[in-house]
């Protein structure tokens, strides 16, 4: 483990991966911070906070994994998003902004591997039944309930991600993919 936010720590950790198993074949950049807070109370610590743990942490993380993956010509990388930023929650500005940046990281990742046989997609949950750290606020009620009716479970995301690193996933890529119940139907 390491602090995300800390590129020699993260070099560090992948480096003692790389000597371990050989290689990094696969890299899920899942780090995250949930604080809620009105944007007219926020403060630049909280906004750096957050934006540095979703986005500097998963460009570090990629960027120390990433050779390993070329120099084997195969790869997957997979981001964690969510479905706030795409119909918009009170309160989350700063997170909002970090998780669709994830999606411009991931996109542009796509592109630049591909020719790699790496495959890099984000992933975007929607509610999903965990536990919520105190620092992260009451679950915010978003204006649209899932055609399903009820929460995901984390299972179902950890299945999604498990077949975006499967081989059979290649031709997918630069994609954010939902998987919040029909809670979010846009493109």
């Amino acid at each position: 483990m390491a602090d995300v936010t800390d590129r020699k720590a993260v070099k560090k950790m992948i480096d003692a991966a790389i000597g371990a198993f050989g290689s990094v074949n696969i890299l899920v950049c899942n780090a995250s911070a949930r604080s809620q807070k009105p944007f007219t109370e926020m403060t630049y610590e909280e906004w750096r906070r957050v934006i540095d743990i979703s986005l500097d942490g998963s460009f570090f993380l990629a960027q120390a994994a990433v050779l390993s993956m070329i120099e084997k010509s195969w790869g997957r990388i997979v981001t964690l998003g969510g479905i706030s930023w795409h119909v918009g929650t009170p309160g989350r500005v700063h997170n909002l902004v970090a998780k669709s940046g994830l999606v411009g990281f991931t996109r542009g990742l796509a592109v630049e591997l591909a020719q790699h046989n790496i495959t890099v997609n984000c992933v975007s949950p929607g509610f999903i039944n965990t536990e919520r750290p105190a620092s992260a606020g009451k679950r915010p009620a978003l204006k649209v309930n899932p055609p399903v009716a009820r929460m995901g479970e984390t299972d179902e995301i950890a299945s999604m991600i498990r077949y975006l690193c499967q081989p059979e996933a290649a031709y997918i890529t630069g994609q954010t993919l939902h998987v919040n119940g029909g809670m979010y139907l846009g493109g």
